[in-house]
C-alpha cells in the first residue's frame, strides 16, 4: 500500500459502501457521478470492484476505479480488469499519483491476465512505467494492456472475437 510522509492511498470495496458514498459527498461530488461510480462498483450485474483514493490530510488528491471483465478470444474467456475513470487534481499533478492509484488498483486481483481502459493514450507512459504495453487499440473502443514480463498466452497473435460485458 502507498504511503509518504504527505500522501496515503485508501481502498474502498463493497463492505465500505456506505463510507465510501459519505466520502465521496464530502469531496464535493455531484450527485450523479457518485451514483454512477456506486453502480458500477456495487450494484451492477458484475457487482465486485475497487475504488481506490490517495489522499493528502483526509482530502483526496487522486482516484480511480477498476472492475474485473471477461474477454473472448478464440472461445477461451480471460479476465482482465477494466480501468474507470481516473483523476489527479491539478495541484498534486507531476507527483506520481496516478501511477500509484493505477498500481494499487491492479493488485485488486492478481490472477487478471492484464486490463483494458477506454482511449487516452496521455496516460500511456503511467502504463508503461508499471510494466504494460499496448496489446490491441480496438477501433478506439478500448486498449488492451497486457504485462510485458509475463505475456498471456492467449493475447499472441489473435483478434477478439467478442466483447463479454
Amino acid at each position: 500500500m502507498f504511503q509518504t510522509e504527505d500522501y496515503y492511498c485508501k481502498k474502498w470495496a463493497l463492505k465500505d459502501l456506505n463510507k465510501l458514498k459519505i466520502f465521496l459527498r464530502k469531496s464535493n461530488f455531484p450527485k450523479y457521478r457518485i451514483d454512477r461510480i456506486l453502480w458500477t462498483l456495487f450494484k451492477s450485474p458484475i457487482n465486485k470492484g475497487i475504488f481506490v483514493t490517495i489522499l493528502k490530510n483526509s482530502k483526496l488528491a487522486a482516484f480511480g476505479y477498476v472492475i474485473p471483465r471477461h474477454l473472448i478470444f478464440n472461445k477461451k474467456k480471460i479476465l482482465v480488469i477494466e480501468t474507470g475513470e481516473s483523476y489527479t487534481y491539478a495541484k498534486h499533478r507531476k507527483k506520481g499519483l496516478f501511477g500509484k492509484v493505477l498500481k494499487n488498483s491492479l493488485s485488486y486481483n492478481k490472477s487478471t491476465s492484464g486490463f483494458m481502459t477506454t482511449p487516452n493514450l496521455a496516460s500511456t507512459r503511467a502504463y508503461e512505467k508499471l510494466g504494460y504495453k499496448i496489446y490491441n487499440k480496438l477501433e478506439n473502443k478500448f486498449l488492451i494492456y497486457y504485462p510485458t514480463k509475463k505475456k498471456n498466452k492467449f493475447l499472441k497473435k489473435i483478434k477478439i472475437n467478442l466483447l463479454n460485458k
